[in-house]
């Protein structure tokens, strides 16, 4: 079935990621009336839709459905971005709406002049909740198409905040000091990671326990021109940085080789004021059936005219590595360049 107007997957949507809040930022009212101390619930990737039952069965449900279920890269199962529930406002209480995502989606005649309201922590925290008034199915898909990948990015956005909150509690402050002291990286590392320095002068970070399979490697060198974010020249700077931190004790042969068994896909993006490439793939190690999936970030930091890359990969038996992706993702994106030291 066609839809009213075109949707993108997610990997498309983080090319404007530095342009979405300008454009909600239009129609946006705000909130600030957080019910501190309340922490919002409801399972990782998933968004609650507030909707009228009929129209959820419409086009206007195949529309959503189409927003926020689309296929990601990187995956060698299908993994929709989000997992949907729906409920009708009459049931829609005190209860429900501690949920971390929720869309709103109210189309009345009454609603003579369309608009998209956006709250943060209204109920609970951390919590989105994106409200859309319409006054037909028209309006609605109008408004909607011209602010798709917007509210898109603000539910990936609030992912990244709870997965942020998780890694809070228990906090690995050796490695962060480390990332500090070496690379002048400030990031958040999980107590369940442990830290490793290899002879290459890359970081790498890692599980304690196979339950999620997280390892990450961060690695900087000296910029010297745009040809460093080559797709082709990151992905052999990956290789061998993968080889020098193999992967769980299965992996340690010394002897495996690495190999892409899907193309990656890779996007320009703005990362806190600085150029960067993401890239999304799957390894498949040669004479091993397993499949790990990664997420690569490399950025310019220009202050030290260097260029600095996240390596990201998930090495877990279960079956769904949507949720350890976005755990990387939070650790990445949420971390920070530490102020460039100024020589006198």
């Amino acid at each position: 079935m066609g839809f009213p107007f075109p949707l993108y997957p997610p990997s498309i949507m983080l090319r404007v990621k530095g342009l979405a809040f300008c454009l909600l930022a239009i129609i946006v009212l705000a909130s600030c009336g957080t019910k501190k101390g309340i922490n919002s619930t409801g399972n990782a990737s998933e968004i609650l839709v507030v909707i009228d039952s009929a129209t959820m069965q419409s086009l206007v449900g195949d529309t959503i459905r189409s927003l926020f279920m689309h296929t990601q890269d990187g995956f060698s199962n299908l993994e929709a971005s989000f997992l949907l529930r729906y409920m009708n406002e009459s049931d829609f209480d005190e209860a429900t709406n501690l949920h971390h995502n929720i869309l709103i989606v109210d189309i009345d005649a009454d609603n003579i002049k369309g608009r998209i309201e956006t709250l943060k922590d209204e109920w609970a925290h951390p919590q989105r909740v994106v409200k859309i008034k319409s006054a037909s199915d028209t309006a609605f898909y109008t408004l909607l198409s011209k602010h798709a990948d917007a509210i898109n990015e603000l539910f990936e956005q609030n992912e990244r905040v709870i997965a942020k909150v998780k890694n809070t509690k228990v906090r690995n402050r050796e490695a962060e000091e480390l990332l500090n002291h070496e690379l002048e990286i400030k990031m958040l590392v999980p107590g369940e990671m442990q830290q490793t320095v290899k002879p290459n002068h890359s970081i790498c970070l890692e599980s304690k326990t196979a339950a999620n399979g997280l390892k990450l490697i961060i690695y900087a060198f000296p910029y010297k021109d745009s040809s460093q974010l080559n797709a082709d020249a990151l992905h052999t700077l990956r290789k061998l940085h993968f080889l020098d931190n193999t992967m769980g004790s299965k992996l340690d042969a010394p002897n495996f080789k690495c190999l892409d068994s899907i193309p990656s896909t890779s996007n320009k993006f703005v990362f806190k004021g600085l150029y960067a490439l993401e890239t999304r793939g799957i390894y498949k190690l040669e004479g091993n059936k397993t499949e790990i999936p990664f997420i690569s970030y490399a950025i310019i930091d220009a202050p030290r005219q260097r260029v600095v890359v996240f390596d990201g990969y998930v090495n877990t038996k279960e079956e769904s590595k949507r949720g350890s992706i976005r755990l990387l993702e939070s650790l990445i994106l949420e971390s920070e360049f530490t102020f460039p030291k100024v020589s006198r």
